[in-house]
């Protein structure tokens, strides 16, 4: 496995950078995994903060991993995903990462994940 590929299979690091499908394809895994653990769980009966904490706890994180490599992509730092706990920013912020094409070639954040140079 090349170095632009390691980062999509490891879903919770915060560096290298993420292109937009592969955002767009993990970001809809993320929520699906959540939904799938998060959903049987409410339909069982089982309403233990003690369960649904960690699970969305990592769930966040997961998101933010992503958000900080997209970020990366078009060169901003990761510490501007803190933007997105702003109601109706996120909107924006989110549209504005799924449409936004990546820097062409490596920047400071790593290689490009297309492989373009």
């Amino acid at each position: 496995m090349d170095n632009t590929q390691k980062y999509w299979y490891l879903p919770l690091t915060f560096s290298g950078r993420l292109n937009r499908l592969r955002y767009f394809l993990a970001l809809l895994l993320a929520m699906s995994v959540y939904c799938l653990t998060s959903i049987p769980l409410q339909f069982f009966g089982i309403n233990s903060m003690l369960i649904h904490y960690p699970i969305f706890i990592l769930y966040m994180v997961w998101c933010f991993s992503l958000l900080g490599r997209r970020l990366h992509d078009i060169g901003i730092s990761a510490w501007f995903s803190l933007i997105s706990l702003v109601p109706f920013v996120n909107l924006g912020l989110g549209l504005f990462l799924l449409f936004k094409k990546g820097n062409a070639g490596p920047n400071k954040y790593g290689p490009d994940p297309l492989g373009k140079n």
